[in-house]
């Protein structure tokens, strides 16, 4: 009998590359979240302390640092505005990415089963030609212990 060949392997192989694909996407994704969340805890920190230090110059009467800081707060502003926006995109392309994976998976999945199904059948199939090889070499020695006997 020919030697087992699945006849969808190069698919799988290539399921395969683009599922370990799929991962590295994620996980570059999941990190650039990451660093946006840590960027914009940063410069939430960065608000919080500008206000105090305005507070604490207001208290003293030091009207160039309080001007200087309420120049500096709106620009925080508009700079957690934008990391939250670009945040927002991130988590929605690293949810199609997380969806994109998977597919894949399912795929990989799908064509793992098929494979295991047809190595099954294929040894299945080399069983029953054992078998019948086998029953041929028993047929043919009873007929030859027959024929002796004949004699």
């Amino acid at each position: 009998m020919k030697p087992f060949v699945f006849r969808l392997q190069t698919k799988l192989d290539v399921s395969r590359r683009e599922e370990e694909m799929a991962k590295a996407r994620l996980q570059a994704k999941e990190k650039e979240v990451e660093e946006l969340e840590v960027e914009k805890a940063n410069l939430y920190c960065s608000l919080a302390r500008s206000e105090a230090m305005m507070r604490n110059f207001l208290r003293e009467s030091n009207i160039y640092f309080v001007n200087l800081i309420r120049d500096y707060i709106p620009v925080l502003k508009e700079n957690i505005a934008r990391v939250e926006e670009r945040l927002d995109k991130a988590r929605e392309e690293l949810e199609n990415l997380r969806q994109d994976l998977l597919k894949k998976k399912r795929e990989v999945k799908t064509l793992e089963k098929l494979k295991q199904k047809a190595w099954e059948e294929y040894l299945y199939e080399l069983n029953r030609e054992e078998q019948k090889f086998i029953d041929e070499i028993a047929t043919s020695r009873y007929w030859q212990r027959q024929k002796k006997i004949d004699e």
